[in-house]
């Protein structure tokens, strides 16, 4: 319900501009301005990526702690709706390194364990597919190429 009203009333804000304004008290739009941030910055997906020493080590291929690596491929975009949190181990040490999707709906909360997450490429894929966010073909190359420069391969 408030999500609708919050919406209808920035969007109108947006529409008519100053005419707008004008016409609703000036106490009524400075709180509706001030609620609307603590609305739209709750996250809607929660990632949890393992950090527990199984993960890690299986994780060696990239040289780069998967956390981190998950951080970087976020679009700034996006930082409002999605979460990422270090986690400890998720009980799937023989397929890791491991990372946990958290849906946050109106009605009910989900959770989705992806193994193998060992790559940029596949950290991309979980965000597409689980969290319907398109990580750019740049931002991908641009953690391949920071990995490589951590390991020394360029």
């Amino acid at each position: 319900m408030w999500s609708t009203f919050f919406d209808a009333t920035i969007e109108a804000y947006v529409l008519y501009g100053s005419t707008y304004t004008n016409a609703m008290p000036k106490h009524l739009l400075f709180l509706l301005l001030w609620l609307l941030p603590c609305h739209s910055l709750q996250p809607t997906y929660t990632l949890k990526v393992c950090q527990h020493k199984t993960c890690t080590k299986q994780h060696n291929s990239i040289n780069r702690p998967l956390l981190q690596i998950v951080r970087d491929l976020i679009p700034p975009e996006t930082l409002g709706i999605i979460s990422i949190e270090p986690s400890g181990c998720l009980s799937q040490c023989g397929l890791g390194p491991n990372i946990v999707v958290r849906t946050k709906s109106t009605s009910e909360e989900q959770e989705k364990l992806y193994n193998g997450v060992d790559s940029p490429q596949a950290a991309a894929v979980i965000l597409d597919v689980a969290c319907g966010i398109k990580v750019s073909p740049i931002l991908i190359a641009a953690c391949d190429v920071m990995s490589k420069a951590e390991q020394g391969k360029f």
